[in-house]
């Protein structure tokens, strides 16, 4: 028992303190393969992150002896991972590029704001209180999956808050006040405590499966230049466990702005779920057609 104590009291430093760990301290850095980037410092990059999508800074990011990209964000290589560790990047990109990167994270508490937040062209791990807000951008997984736990979007007003374009899950993840809450394409979402309140178009869209516990989804759509609703599945199936799902509009598919909660091609399940009005999807379809699932359907 004491040599198995032993080891364990050993070993915690290690864990905690990886040896491969490097410090960030400038934009334009790299985190190098498979380790771990930790950020000593608040950045503001200027706005300058879209040279971080084009040489010399991508060829930078392909040179295993380039560490300094030059461009106005951080890049991290193939199963990088970057530890905010309380601090901000401002006006740039966090950046895990396509043919460089396969996989990489971001750990909070830290924020990202303005620029073109979290970017990964390929598979994207963000946790731990990872708040991002204000840019052009929320977070991105443009080629891949994504896993995001206690991470917040907000106010990425011409964009979508959160863009996943194979398998979303997710744990206590907020996207509120964006043009689009979470937009997923082709892979399920799965997860819980999921909240997508007051974004401008839909607080949940999607084309697959959609399989959420406690979604919270209220007073999305009211813009009618996007299409709105609380959850849209214009594919898959969607089944909402303990969930609220009220006060949403959608108006882009119809000749006036229409109340609408769930609106999805197949018939939602709903279990210990709260929603008000519900509707048949159908492509370039302006009459509402109910599900009969919701209260005042």
């Amino acid at each position: 028992m004491k040599a198995a104590l032993l080891w364990t009291m050993l070993l915690v430093p290690f864990i905690a303190y990886p040896a491969g760990a490097v410090d960030i301290t400038a934009c334009g850095q790299l985190v190098p393969d498979g380790q771990i980037g930790v950020l000593q410092v608040d950045l503001d990059c200027g706005g300058a992150f879209n040279t971080c999508f084009a040489d010399p800074a991508l060829a930078c990011a392909k040179d295993p002896a380039c560490t300094d990209t030059g461009c106005g964000g951080l890049m991290l290589r193939n199963g990088a991972t970057l530890e905010m560790n309380g601090h901000t990047v401002a006006n740039g990109i966090v950046l895990c590029p396509y043919g460089v990167s396969r996989n990489c994270s971001v750990v909070g508490p830290g924020i990202i704001a303005g620029g073109y937040g979290l970017f990964a062209q390929i598979n994207l791990s963000a946790s731990g209180g990872l708040d991002v807000h204000g840019g052009q951008s929320g977070i991105v997984a443009l080629k891949g999956k994504a896993f995001l736990q206690d991470v917040t979007v907000s106010g990425v007003s011409n964009n979508y808050g959160i863009v996943v374009y194979r398998r979303l899950r997710l744990v206590n993840v907020t996207s509120n006040n964006n043009q689009v809450g979470v937009f997923a394409y082709n892979g399920p979402v799965i997860g819980s405590g999921l909240t997508t309140n007051n974004n401008h178009g839909a607080g949940v869209q999607s084309y697959g499966r959609l399989n959420v516990t406690g979604l919270m989804a209220t007073g999305n759509g009211e813009d009618t230049e996007y299409t709105g609703g609380g959850v849209v599945d214009q594919v898959g199936s969607v089944r909402l466990e303990n969930s609220v799902v009220t006060g949403n509009f959608s108006g882009s598919s119809f000749s006036e702005l229409k109340p609408l909660d769930v609106y999805t091609k197949k018939r939602p399940r709903l279990i210990d779920t709260t929603c008000d009005h519900s509707g048949i999807f159908i492509y370039q379809g302006t009459n509402l057609v109910p599900w009969g699932v919701c209260s005042q359907d």
